[in-house]
């Protein structure tokens, strides 16, 4: 029986099955936040003998104590905890009465110090993993057996998922996957009801279940004791082991369900770190590594000799959420990790923001590499969504993953341009060799962009000439200075995430993503200079990025009120390298 209680209050917080059963109670709220003292031992009042001062986290203390309410004797074993910085009492307590073996004079002192050596070793170490195998290994030095092992049921079949054994025995792990629990239904019925599987000796069992017999007697086994681990009453597995000391048997059957408490908790904090694990380095749409495991696994640089970065963005992927809604960009985020997973045919995936994803490739030759993304180039143009496609391959040290993705970001970005030059004509994500097709539209007077030319003032010649250009690789707006607003154009809205094609406070919202404050300064120096000497270009180049915007003539009464004229700013253009034909 299991008890854990807080330290600092006495109230119960959890109680396993058998502990429930025994008290009366049917679930977890009938007894959480009570006091330990009154529902285990009747008492108004902490108990005088009470072991929480002494008590010390790695460690057991063992005593004996009759239990007022259940009036039986109890070998206990204590300890502490510590849990969201808040400490806890653990005790465990063994009914020593009703133990046949109990009657064996030196049944008490052993059984004492077996449970307190797997106490140890489940909490010796915090991978629970590393923990499972050392209580394994205790177990099996102890009582002398061939092996020891777990078996995880797994839908109709049961996994050996750990095992140890002695030096003389062959390891049988790896032949024991996907075992038909048909082989052991009897096992399992036995389990089910909490029972144990004792087997004295193995031809005993030879007519009467041939099919267990079957899977035994090439391991070698003459004799063995298996118990279940059972996870809030249902029957996840057990714990079992092979040709043990012949003498010891009645004492190992005694143990083996407390042995089963030892595992269930294990294997219970081996799948939460396990979740942990995946809520933090996977993305939870796709399944791919997300951003933490890239900066994680960035330890790759140090130890390949060569790789190769493949930078992934997918094209048009808001407008598919404006359109469509989220599901509809949801599926084809899905959609487009498939096909690079695929074809790149490697675990090393990550997505690294809303539409984009990196692919490493360690230790990779070049023209593998090279095959890699003329493979996926392949697979993208088969299919009916683009994916901008950009990479970098390194086949000398030192470099870094971040550097290589940078590269490769350049590399997909003027790929995205590319495309959008090849495909200028057609809305939102439809493409395919159509870019000669120029659609008829039809006039809508009550267009977002007709409502806006109707209520500011513009220079129709400008905006004639904006979008009469040939140029889609530019981002054109313009707008009117006395109301602080501008539109701006659809691939601009898309690529830097505007609400809408009208955007209040443009200049304010581009001086922003100047991260040097260098160049904001004279960012916003060029456009007032440029306004009073009646300039039309701008140009100003940044740590790479290159911005661009046309004004329009102001007239003389228009210079007489700056700060109520209007301007286009056109073409601005944005390049991740410095254009040197600027």
């Amino acid at each position: 029986m299991v008890y854990i209680s807080d330290m600092e209050t006495n109230e119960l917080v959890y109680m396993n099955r058998h502990l429930r059963n025994a008290l009366g109670f049917e679930n977890h709220a009938q007894y959480q936040g009570q006091m330990c003292y009154k529902v285990l031992r009747g008492y108004d009042q902490p108990c005088s003998f009470c072991t929480n001062h002494i008590l010390e986290p790695n460690h057991f203390h063992s005593w004996t104590h009759i239990n007022p309410v259940m009036n039986k004797r109890f070998l206990i074993k204590d300890s502490v905890f510590y849990y969201d910085d808040r400490k806890y009492r653990i005790e465990i307590a063994i009914d020593v009465d009703s133990e046949v073996v109990c009657q064996t004079p030196y049944y008490y002192a052993r059984s004492e110090s077996i449970l307190n050596g797997c106490l140890q070793q489940a909490f010796s170490d915090a991978s629970p993993e590393a923990a499972l195998g050392q209580i394994l290994s205790y177990v099996g030095r102890t009582f002398s057996c061939d092996r020891v092992y777990i078996f995880e049921l797994d839908g109709d079949s049961a996994n050996n998922t750990y095992e140890w054994c002695d030096p003389s025995a062959a390891p049988q792990q790896e032949i024991l996957q996907n075992l038909p629990i048909s082989f052991i239904s009897w096992w399992i019925d036995l389990f089910e009801k909490n029972e144990l599987v004792m087997i004295k000796d193995l031809e005993e069992i030879r007519t009467e279940y041939p099919a267990a017999y079957a899977v035994l007697k090439p391991q070698k086994v003459e004799r063995l004791a298996a118990g279940p681990i059972l996870s809030d009453g249902k029957l996840v597995g057990f714990f079992g082991v092979d040709n043990p000391d012949p003498d010891m048997m009645g004492l190992i059957a005694s143990l083996l369900k407390m042995i089963g408490y030892f595992v269930i908790s294990l294997l219970r904090r081996r799948d939460l770190l396990k979740h942990l694990n995946t809520l933090s380095f996977h993305d939870p749409l796709t399944g791919a590594y997300n951003r933490n495991a890239l900066f994680e696994h960035n330890t790759f640089a140090d130890k390949c000799k060569t790789m190769g970065v493949i930078y992934c963005d997918i094209t048009g992927l808001k407008q598919v959420n404006d359109s469509m809604g989220h599901d509809a960009g949801d599926l084809l985020i899905r959609h487009s990790y498939q096909l690079i997973r695929n074809e790149l045919d490697t675990p090393w995936v990550y997505r690294t923001g809303g539409d984009e994803f990196v692919a490493v490739f360690p230790d990779i030759e070049q023209e593998a590499f090279w095959t890699k993304v003329s493979d996926l180039h392949a697979a993208v143009h088969k299919s009916k969504h683009h994916i901008a496609v950009g990479y970098a391959w390194c086949g000398e040290q030192p470099f870094s993953v971040e550097a290589m993705i940078s590269r490769a970001d350049k590399v997909m970005y003027q790929d995205k341009r590319d495309y959008y030059a090849a495909n200028r004509m057609l809305p939102g994500v439809e493409r395919r060799r159509e870019a000669d097709r120029v659609p008829v539209l039809a006039h809508d007077g009550d267009s977002l962009f007709y409502n806006f030319l109707h209520t500011t003032y513009y220079d129709a010649e400008m905006i004639f000439r904006s979008i009469s250009q040939q140029n889609t690789t530019a981002y054109f707006y313009f707008g009117d200075m006395q109301k602080n607003i501008f539109y701006v154009s659809d691939n601009m809205r898309d690529e830097f995430g505007f609400q809408s094609n009208i955007v209040p406070g443009l200049l304010q919202a581009w001086a922003q993503r100047i991260t040097s404050v260098k160049y904001r300064d004279m960012y916003w120096e060029e456009l007032d200079s440029m306004i009073k000497e009646k300039r039309s270009i701008h140009d100003l180049a940044e740590g790479g990025y290159f911005y661009g915007c046309q004004f329009v003539e102001l007239t003389q009464e228009e210079e007489n009120r700056l700060y109520q004229d209007m301007f286009a700013l056109q073409a601005a253009e944005m390049y991740k390298q410095r254009n040197p034909k600027f």
